[in-house]
């Protein structure tokens, strides 16, 4: 006489080959995730940065009722995140430090997320390079002022860079997205 169903091992087999098809299915999830993650965060950045020519080219006031001020991005080697500021003292020059209320020009502090960090900054000027893994540089301020689309590109608002680069790291996957941003305003994610 034969019996219809199934076995008790027939039964753990079948849940056994799920949970390893489930189990692959979550690391493959985690990575992918990870993986927009960095993309997200690299583009915000750049969308930022984007902003920020847009406000430091119109005619906007800002919140002191000054029409001249430039309005810019702020990042440095040791922050894990950036500050959009608006340049209220006209001096292409972030003041104050990664924390929005050290400073009246911070328009939004945004801290990256998902093991994101910056990896390091880089700024060129001709064929030089001047970079935060070196030591040779250790913060960006990245203004624009009207009428003018060009990015100021500094570190100590005396010394003026052609092009810098942020580059962003997804520390899990040792995945990299680089923000370049050049003085003619062009802003790119690669």
């Amino acid at each position: 006489m034969h019996k219809k169903g199934f076995t008790l091992i027939e039964l753990l087999i079948a849940v056994t080959i799920v949970g390893v098809i489930t189990s692959i299915a979550s690391i493959n999830n985690s990575t992918f995730g990870n993986t927009i993650a960095l993309s997200n965060i690299a583009y915000d950045i750049a969308l930022d940065i984007r902003n920020a020519q847009i406000l430091g080219t119109s005619v906007q006031q800002d919140r002191f009722g000054n029409f001249s001020a430039g309005y810019g991005i702020y990042v440095n080697d040791t922050y894990e995140g950036y500050v959009s500021f608006g340049d209220t003292d006209e001096n292409s020059l972030y003041a104050g430090g990664a924390q929005c209320s050290q400073s009246n020009e911070c328009i939004s502090q945004n801290d990256l997320q998902r093991s994101v960090t910056i990896k390091r900054i880089c700024a060129y000027r001709g064929a030089q390079s001047y970079c935060s893994d070196k030591n040779e540089i250790d913060a960006l301020h990245i203004t624009y002022v009207r009428p003018d689309p060009v990015a100021l590109i500094t570190e100590d608002g005396v010394t003026f860079f052609d092009r810098a680069e942020i580059v962003l790291e997804q520390v899990e996957l040792g995945q990299e997205r680089t923000i370049t941003i050049s003085k003619s305003g062009f802003v790119a994610v690669e």
